[in-house]
């Protein structure tokens, strides 16, 4: 996903190693450059931005899983 942005590209060239990557947890984020900058949603391109908000809400998402077999 680094690579496909020009910011994730100048990241990656200033790290050799791609894990030093900061990765942080949050409810509500807001994450603001100095020049406009491709960004992505789920790897799908969504324009050029100073800024991005991005949030959670708490409970919109349902996930089902399958009951264990009882010979599993």
């Amino acid at each position: 996903m680094l690579r496909r942005s020009a910011a994730g590209r100048r990241l990656i060239d200033l790290n050799q190693d791609v894990r030093s990557v900061t990765s942080l947890r949050g409810r509500d984020i807001t994450l603001r450059v100095e020049e406009a900058q491709e960004f992505q949603l789920d790897g799908d391109g969504m324009g050029v931005a100073v800024a991005v908000r991005s949030w959670i809400d708490e409970g919109a998402l349902r996930v089902m899983v399958p009951l264990a077999s009882p010979t599993a």
